[in-house]
């Protein structure tokens, strides 16, 4: 008989019980998975973090060296531009690419401040500031841990792209004046593989000296022996070490050519002799607003040294010319078309539109997203974006110029303007005006009443008193001073001042013609009124906006009052001296003296003897009546003898006999002396019609 054998001590398992087990285990699994998720993430979140850390650290690393080269560059610039080591303001300064330099009041350089990474940041002599970095770059290629080209081109398949200057600009695009030398500098290690990327590029180096930066911000550079030397600093040490370098050129927007402003034109002057350009300068003056032709106005700066390079009479094709005026803001073609014909629009030039450019890129297009049309003199070789980055070096769409004297301070404008005391005067000033005010205008004046501003401009209020505009504003006074002042200073890099040259006297003549001069420009500027019919009255008066007094309301649109358009010259006393201006009133502005050969009586050759004889008309006799009665010579004798440029009009050396004797004495003393000779001088054929 079988029975079950039983085991003490154990339980059977039952199925509900062995689920409840899978269930602690799988949720045991989970944790420890989720656990090993979240400590994997962490560690992986901590490495990323450092990761970040360390590129963020090593971005701020890299942005403080360029920060550091960009305020080694200003101070740089500040050195040169305050008269740096003299405390008498008697240094000139001039900019170029990569460096400023200094001229004494004897024009001789004094410092050169090198806009680019170098050991020696500051020359005094002039032969240093270039020889000694050249003689130092013959072997620069070998040193890259103190030299590095930073005009090494990127190479793209076939395509060659130059970070400073293209040398293309000069084989292909032939832009005018560009020119290089790379002999004393060499080759770069590239040439090789620029040549087969484009036959027609080639390397242009443009080696400087790598700055080597501590730990603690001091700076340094290698010597040829590849050791450090510090620049007023530490020496690295295993604490200070090394952690980067920079190396940096410095350009000069201001040398290059403005898309914004430049376009190019026949500046007009003053007609001063003879020939066709001084005639046309008289026949054919600019139009209202053809900037291109005002005198020193930023758009006579010409375009077509990169654009049509090499062509010196382009001003006088109209084609080009207007291709230049459709790509540059706000100038426009027409008007007296660089002094060739008469300007024909009544109110002047309508300026265009067109929004000034925020970089060189937008240049390609138009403010309607379609292409500007460039001239094929410039497309040669590539696309315009193309040809554009080529032409970087010599075009900008930025070139702010310090707006200030040799002495570095301010210019005065040479732009009058009402002397404002109150809210109420703004009445007597036009937009135009409020610019050149405002462009003028510097700091803050607590003493300048209306307008809280350091003016550098002349004011004006009264024109027909010979003081107001001195006496009554203080600005005025203050600036007459200012220039005074400067006159009496020695003028940087040439030596010498306008006091010692013309004495206080003249000085202040001088002076005074000066603000004259600008006091009595723009007299009459109807823009002032809204409506310009309000410029026009059938009564003179006072209360006229403008500086002078109303045009006249007659029906006639030259009709003008007495007073319009004068100005009663200034009288000035300044420290004892008393001078005065010219004002404006009707003067003689040019005198002539008019030649003209009368009566030569030379003798003509023969028509045998290769010449002409003269007409021959015996159709009358001339005579004379003298004491012994009249004297009748045949015209006939005279074949032979030319007389030229005789005045018209003269009919009564016709008269038979003369009427009255109204002859002149001139012509009686010729018929006495030289009856032939009268006869000739008498005969209206001889005469120069």
């Amino acid at each position: 008989m079988k029975t079950q054998m039983k085991i003490k001590g154990r339980k059977e398992q039952r199925p509900q019980q062995q689920k409840k087990k899978g269930v602690a285990l799988l949720t045991v699994l989970t944790v420890m998975s989720l656990a090993t998720i979240l400590v994997l993430t962490f560690f992986t979140m901590a490495q990323t973090e450092l990761e970040s850390a360390t590129s963020y650290a090593q971005g701020m690393e890299a942005k403080h060296l360029s920060e550091t080269a960009v305020n080694m560059v200003i101070g740089q610039i500040r050195k040169a531009t305050t008269n740096y080591g003299s405390a008498t303001r008697d240094y000139a300064w001039a900019s170029q690419p990569g460096v400023i330099r200094n001229y004494d009041v004897a024009g001789t350089m004094s410092n050169g401040f090198k806009l680019y990474s170098d050991d020696k940041m500051v020359e005094q002599v002039e032969a240093a500031l270039a020889g000694q970095d050249v003689a130092e770059l013959s072997g620069w290629s070998s040193s890259p841990a103190i030299f590095v080209d930073l005009n090494e081109p990127v190479i793209r398949g076939n395509n060659v792209y130059y970070p400073i200057v293209d040398p293309r600009a000069r084989s292909v695009q032939q832009i005018e004046g560009f020119d290089y030398n790379t002999a004393a500098v060499g080759q770069s290690p590239l040439a090789g593989a620029i040549r087969r990327a484009d036959g027609q590029a080639e390397a242009l180096p443009m080696p400087v000296k790598w700055l080597y930066q501590l730990e603690d911000g001091s700076m340094g550079y290698l010597d040829n022996s590849n050791r450090f030397v510090a620049i007023g600093g530490a020496n690295p040490t295993e604490q200070n070490p090394i952690v980067g370098r920079v190396a940096f050129w410095t350009d000069d927007e201001t040398t290059k050519l403005n898309v914004n402003t430049a376009a190019g034109g026949m500046v007009w002057d003053t007609p001063r002799t003879g020939g066709d350009i001084d005639r046309n300068f008289g026949r054919y003056q600019p139009a209202q607003k053809e900037w291109q032709r005002y005198p020193a106005h930023p758009a006579t700066t010409s375009l077509s040294p990169v654009f049509f390079p090499n062509k010196p009479d382009i001003v006088f094709n109209r084609t080009a010319m207007d291709m230049l005026y459709e790509l540059t803001p706000r100038v426009v073609g027409g008007g007296s078309r660089a002094g060739s014909v008469k300007a024909t629009e009544p109110n002047g030039l309508v300026p265009d539109k067109d929004r000034l450019y925020a970089s060189l890129d937008e240049f390609i297009m138009r403010p309607d997203r379609t292409e500007n049309r460039f001239p094929a003199e410039f497309m040669q070789g590539g696309d315009a974006a193309e040809l554009l980055a080529r032409s970087s070096f010599f075009l900008t769409a930025t070139s702010r110029a310090p707006e200030v004297t040799l002495f570095n301070t301010p210019r005065v404008a040479i732009w009058p303007t009402y002397n404002k005391r109150s809210q109420a005067d703004e009445q007597y000033t036009t937009p135009f005006d409020n610019l050149i005010r405002f462009t003028a205008e510097l700091g803050n004046n607590p003493g300048g009443g209306y307008v809280n501003k350091f003016q550098y401009y002349f004011q004006r209020e009264n024109a027909d008193s010979t003081t107001v505009d001195y006496n009554n504003i203080r600005r005025n006074r203050d600036l007459y001073a200012y220039l005074d002042t400067l006159m009496e200073t020695n003028i940087p890099g040439f030596g010498g001042n306008f006091a010692a040259k013309y004495g206080d006297q003249n000085q202040n003549q001088l002076l005074t013609e000066i603000f004259d001069y600008i006091r009595s420009t723009n007299l009459f500027d109807d823009t002032i009124y809204p409506n310009y019919l309000d410029a026009f009255t059938a009564a003179n008066g006072q209360n006229h906006l403008t500086y002078t007094n109303y045009r006249l309301n007659d029906g006639n649109s030259r009709g003008l009052h007495m007073g319009h358009g004068q100005v009663t010259p200034i009288k000035i006393n300044y420290q004892g001296v008393n001078t005065q201006g010219f004002g404006r009133f009707n003067t003689i502005v040019e005198v002539g003296v008019l030649l003209i050969c009368n009566a030569d009586g030379t003798p003509q050759p023969s028509a045998a003897a290769g010449g002409q004889n003269l007409p021959t008309n015996d159709r009358h006799f001339v005579t004379k009546t003298g004491g012994g009665g009249d004297i009748g010579v045949p015209y006939p004798e005279m074949a032979r003898r030319a007389y030229s440029n005789f005045p018209e009009q003269l009919a009564v050396f016709q008269q038979t006999p003369p009427m009255n004797g109204t002859w002149p004495v001139w012509m009686s003393t010729l018929f006495a002396t030289d009856p032939i000779a009268g006869a000739a001088a008498a005969d209206d054929t001889n005469w120069n019609r």
